[in-house]
């Protein structure tokens, strides 16, 4: 039993894998998901005042 601490390297190369296992779907889906969910889009910047002149960080929210 390893009671130490997780390999960090195992454990990004194994996440690294699962997402480019599961990348040709979220891209051939995309279309579909992003027009399902522009109104949620447009809502939550339209809640956070997201406006002309502001900036905002984008993480993580798009397939490329």
């Amino acid at each position: 039993m390893n009671i130490g601490p997780p390999d960090a390297e195992h454990h990004r190369d194994r996440q690294r894998h699962e997402w480019d296992r599961v990348a040709a779907g979220w891209e051939k889906r995309w279309r579909t998901i992003e027009e399902g969910a522009q109104h949620v889009n447009d809502r939550l910047v339209d809640l956070a005042g997201v406006a002309p002149g502001k900036r905002v960080l984008d993480i993580a929210t798009g397939v490329r």
